[in-house]
């Protein structure tokens, strides 16, 4: 998170340079501080209203609502606004308190620096359910901003609120929420933007879908544009669930696809020849193909392909620090835990099995491709992503869909 730093006097300055120092070093948030003799505040605010993802003020609400206030579009849009009072003793979130991280924000600086967070957003007041902060939190997007409204007003109003997933439900439904195919208000949690199963339906699209794309040299960015748009239409894609777009490494400074990225905000990442072809599944072979890019199906293989660090891949191998011995006894198992560099998940337990080397000596390496869950016994990585489109050819181009196995969790 990107946060610009604003403060008027030395005390202001002080809570403010330990806020860096704290927010910082947790790597919750890069701050951009607010410079009086380089800068006047109304066009610090100007220039990085759009560019930060929120701001912090020490000082006065007035000060932080008049200096925004002429740059406010919506909701979805608008940064988080945060003030803190000079003594510290009280942060406040006062704009985009669920969608743009104010309230998150201000719990943060509250438990840094021992201030009281006053939220005053009604389903935080009354422990009801946000719909907005839930799919923030899922990296979700929401396609009809203006319906939040409808969910929170029926939940807070003791009105059952309606809920449709296209995908396995994980955990307790939070009190209101009740599994319906039809009703006056309700969510659906769909890759498609046309089913309406409520008479007031708030679309919650997951971002799960990866596009794989190959194209000719010089290909045109409207031809582009138009081909991914129309496809995704004709399947009853949104093109709001996509997450990534990927291609082989020859196309890394293709302009079309550079473009496209840029333009609707998706990751545009490429693999190499060798990477594509050590991607498992079943796909459409050319020959042609590989012989001018040396892999035998772009599109496909790129929308299966996982980002380096997503899994484990075959034959990874981990370096043992020097003379570190491991009494790896029969059945051995390791938890995990969450957020480790290797990507595996809380709890994750893997079997080391018998007859292993009960010191490792220096320097030495062994191999996991056989025992992590989720590598096959060849050393592939098993593939959470399966195809729903396969290659789609027109022009020159070709584009291939893999979606992920999301889970709507609660």
């Amino acid at each position: 998170m990107k946060l610009g730093l604003v403060s008027f006097t030395a005390r202001g300055r002080a809570l403010g340079e330990h806020l860096v120092d704290g927010l910082s070093q947790s790597n919750q948030a890069e701050l951009v501080l607010w410079d009086k003799s380089q800068i006047s505040l109304k066009a610090f605010v100007a220039d990085h209203f759009r560019s930060l993802d929120g701001f912090v003020f020490i000082g006065a609400i007035g000060i932080a609502v008049r200096l925004t206030a002429p740059y406010l579009e919506s909701k979805a849009q608008d940064p988080a606004v945060v003030v803190l009072d000079e003594g510290g003793r009280y942060v406040i979130p006062i704009l985009s308190g669920h969608l743009g991280g104010a309230n998150h924000l201000a719990r943060d600086i509250g438990r840094l620096i021992g201030a009281e967070p006053v939220i005053t957003t009604s389903t935080d007041v009354h422990g009801i359910f946000a719909v907005d902060t839930w799919s923030q939190r899922q990296g979700c997007e929401i396609l009809e901003i203006d319906r939040i409204k409808n969910i929170s007003g029926a939940l807070l109003d003791g009105q059952p609120v309606g809920l449709v997933s296209d995908f396995e439900i994980g955990g307790k439904l939070p009190e209101g929420l009740t599994p319906a195919v039809s009703g006056l208000v309700g969510i659906c949690v769909s890759i498609s933007e046309q089913k309406q199963p409520f008479e007031a339906t708030l679309h919650i699209v997951p971002k799960c879908v990866t596009l794989g794309i190959g194209c000719r040299r010089g290909t045109d960015f409207e031809d582009l544009e138009r081909f991914i748009i129309e496809t995704l239409a004709e399947k009853d894609i949104s093109l709001k669930a996509v997450s990534a777009l990927h291609s082989i490494d020859l196309k890394k400074e293709e302009p079309c696809l550079l473009r496209f990225s840029e333009t609707y905000g998706i990751p545009f990442k490429t693999f190499s020849a060798w990477e594509l072809m050590d991607v498992q599944g079943t796909f459409e072979r050319s020959a042609f193909v590989e012989s001018i890019t040396g892999v035998d199906n772009v599109c496909e293989r790129s929308a299966m392909a996982a980002d380096q660090g997503d899994r484990l891949g075959s034959g990874t191998e981990f370096d043992l620090v020097s003379d570190t011995e491991f009494g790896l006894v029969s059945d051995t198992e390791f938890g995990l835990v969450s957020d480790t560099e290797f990507g595996l998940v809380s709890d994750t337990e893997f079997n080391l099995g018998t007859d292993n080397e009960s010191n490792l000596g220096t320097d030495s390496k062994f191999n996991l491709k056989t025992v992590i869950s989720g590598v096959n016994a060849d050393g592939a990585v098993a593939n959470s992503r399966r195809l729903i489109i396969t290659k789609h050819q027109t022009s020159g181009m070709t584009l291939a869909a893999a979606i992920e196995d999301w889970r709507c969790e609660f």
